[in-house]
């Protein structure tokens, strides 16, 4: 990795490190808002599910490339949720990256709760369109257009079921993403689902209280 790569990372183990033993996800009550600069970048993007919030920090030149990361929340969670767990944004001012943290799709239950469809293990539970993969790869070319991101330095992060979706997207899309962390989150039941054309860092973080997730 160059030099910022280690730097986000860092930034990355530093803000899991306190939560290593919870295994639950979970969700805060309120919804946050970007609010563009004047004459800045856009506050939020939208790729056919709505606006999603774009983090821009203060560093950020158009004329410079810079690191993108995208945080993948928890079954039942929500993006505002997991960054209100995690709070990456204020990492995102001081390491200078463009940040995301969208939500998934509500599923078909009483509870509707949102959900990534990941993979075998995790966790469409009622059978939704398999649609997720392509849009987290829309959220990225989105930026790409919109923004100057380093496309050596794309990352995910995802909790428990976001996790899932962080393997997944890895295996699938290895030339998209240089690096992603998971907390609580695993890959595919047959490990040879994840064909890989190419090499991606992962850091991968499990509680040694949790149950579900080994």
């Amino acid at each position: 990795m160059r030099k910022t790569g280690h730097r986000i990372a860092a930034a990355i183990i530093l803000t899991v490190a306190p939560v290593l033993i919870l295994a639950e996800n979970v969700d805060l009550p309120g919804q946050e808002t970007f609010t563009a600069r004047a004459g800045g970048p856009p506050s939020s993007i939208d790729v056919g599910r709505g606006p999603v919030g774009v983090h821009s920090p203060p560093s950020y030149n158009p004329a410079t490339p810079m690191p993108l990361l995208i945080l993948l929340h928890g079954y039942s969670s929500s993006g505002a949720g997991q960054e209100g767990y995690m709070q990456f944004t204020p990492l995102a001012d001081e390491f200078g990256y463009l940040y995301l943290h969208p939500d998934g799709r509500n599923e078909a239950s009483a509870n509707a709760y949102r959900f990534w469809s990941a993979t075998s293990a995790c966790c469409n539970f009622f059978g939704a369109p398999d649609t997720d993969v392509d849009y987290i790869m829309a959220l990225v070319t989105e930026m790409k257009t919109l923004f100057n991101v380093d496309p050596m330095r794309v990352y995910l992060i995802g909790h428990s079921n976001g996790g899932f979706m962080s393997q997944r997207m890895a295996c699938e899309h290895s030339d998209t993403f240089a690096a992603i962390a998971t907390l609580a989150g695993s890959s595919f039941f047959d490990a040879d689902d994840c064909q890989p054309t190419g090499n991606v860092h992962a850091l991968q973080i499990h509680g040694t209280a949790d149950g579900t997730i080994g």
